[in-house]
């Protein structure tokens, strides 16, 4: 409907990618992306009426300012208006899982929060997938490995959580394969 539209409402020479998008039962919709800038990778968003008109301007959906990469978001939307955005994060060194949720008005809920639990050996968690219920219920997806010069243990990992950011049960794997393969690029639906 209509034209191409730019998202990004800065005038920088940034590189940008990675978006993701998600509907509300409204129609109104939501991007968010990788926004490399420098020395710094934010996570940013922008919240649409269902008309195309932005709400609001950008913003940044990680709440931290360092130097470390920040990539891959996913974005959910409850029946409500309610989201959750998740990304990849190497905030402290090994890549973890992260999300944020939001109100249908795009007011914070609470700060960022850690998806994946850290783990006994040395691994990377990476490419979140996250799908949410009617009653705002979402669960987030990933994959794991340990690593060195060679991956190793590669499966899929889910976290369950209430509609109010509240964790149900611990992580869990996924897949019951035992062998070596990779296990790659998980994707999820309620």
């Amino acid at each position: 409907l209509g034209r191409n539209f730019k998202v990004n409402d800065d005038q920088e020479s940034a590189e940008r990618d990675e978006p993701a998008i998600s509907v509300n039962a409204n129609g109104n919709f939501i991007i968010a992306w990788r926004d490399r800038q420098e020395h710094y990778e934010d996570i940013c968003a922008q919240r649409y009426a269902k008309n195309g008109a932005p709400i609001g301007d950008n913003f940044k959906v990680n709440d931290n300012q360092d130097s470390s990469y920040r990539g891959k978001p996913d974005i959910a939307c409850a029946a409500n208006g309610n989201l959750v955005i998740t990304w990849e994060d190497r905030r402290n060194d090994d890549y973890h899982i992260y999300a944020q949720r939001f109100t249908a008005n795009g007011e914070v809920i609470r700060s960022n929060f850690k998806v994946s639990e850290d783990q006994s050996v040395r691994c990377n968690i990476r490419e979140p997938a996250i799908a949410c219920d009617d009653s705002g219920n979402f669960v987030i997806t990933w994959y794991r490995y340990s690593y060195g010069y060679v991956l190793s243990n590669v499966s899929i990992y889910a976290q369950r959580f209430a509609g109010d950011g509240t964790p149900l049960g611990a992580n869990f794997k996924v897949d019951d394969v035992q062998d070596s393969a990779y296990k790659w690029n998980p994707d999820i639906a309620i």
